[in-house]
């Protein structure tokens, strides 16, 4: 991501110490950073499948930066046209461990 273009939209916070999402859409990588060995890499902006669907992790600052920025609005574009093509035409029933899935990924 060109610093230039896409400045006002590159976060300071990054997904680390996950899986690797199956769709990695932005990542990030610091060296010279201030934290034991020098470097640090995340996702920015990913996303991992769940059962029939998928989820979409983001640290882009995306929403702060509509209508101030046109990266955040090509982006936000981008991102429901992604998601839009990735809705199947039917309904999948939950698993039977749903519940245990959230509370395994510390959501409850």
């Amino acid at each position: 991501m060109d610093w230039d273009y896409y400045g006002q939209v590159i976060p300071h916070e990054m997904y680390s110490g996950q899986s690797t999402p199956e769709d990695v859409a932005a990542a990030a990588f610091a060296v010279g950073y201030s934290t034991l060995g020098g470097y640090a890499s995340g996702v920015l902006a990913g996303s991992y499948r769940l059962g029939a669907g998928r989820f979409f992790l983001n640290t882009l600052a995306v929403l702060k930066n509509i209508d101030r920025h046109p990266v955040a609005d090509r982006l936000l574009i981008n991102m429901i046209s992604t998601a839009a093509e990735m809705i199947a035409d039917t309904t999948a029933e939950l698993p039977v461990d749903f519940e245990a899935q959230l509370a395994r990924m510390g959501y409850s």
